[in-house]
């Protein structure tokens, strides 16, 4: 599985087992404590951690404060993407995500530029192929907002080497 949060402050979060299972474990990262997680788990009668209604509530939740959920599929290939809005200062930290992870740098690489990337928010959703989200990217003129970041690191993810 190759998945991300982006949070409001442009780190990058790679995701090891699942989006929910990552918020669980990373309390001092999402806004949503241990309990309340609990009990949005208990409201919908469901076991925690499992991929159910009250994930997509705790996912879509942590949407409207500014978190990114980004997802690679297999079959069929697409990249999901679920953001608050989608927006012109939305898609600059999208290019600029999106072009690391083509260089190999945020740990894994994406090679197909051609992938489908579906962009879902609130009441909109766009579907954009990757090349085509990338076509007026560029990263020597610097991004106008702060760099991503990765997970741990105090230095911008451009400045990383992922295992590619």
């Amino acid at each position: 599985m190759v998945a991300f949060w982006l949070t409001p402050e442009y780190v990058v979060i790679p995701v090891k087992v699942s989006h929910i299972e990552t918020v669980i474990e990373h309390p001092e990262i999402f806004p949503i404590s241990p309990e309340q997680i609990r009990a949005v788990y208990k409201r919908h009668r469901e076991v925690v951690r499992t991929e159910g209604q009250a994930r997509q509530e705790i996912i879509r939740d942590l949407v409207a404060k500014g978190f990114v959920r980004l997802r690679r599929y297999r079959h069929p290939e697409y990249w999901s993407v679920n953001l608050p809005q989608i927006s012109a200062s939305f898609l600059e930290v999208l290019q600029q995500f999106f072009w690391l992870l083509c260089q190999g740098r945020l740990g894994w690489r994406e090679t197909d530029r051609q992938v489908p990337v579906i962009l879902d928010a609130v009441g909109e959703r766009r579907q954009i192929v990757l090349q085509d989200l990338l076509a007026d990217y560029f990263p020597e003129a610097g991004p106008s907002r702060p760099g991503l970041r990765m997970l741990g690191e105090n230095r911008p993810a451009a400045d990383c080497v992922g295992a590619a």
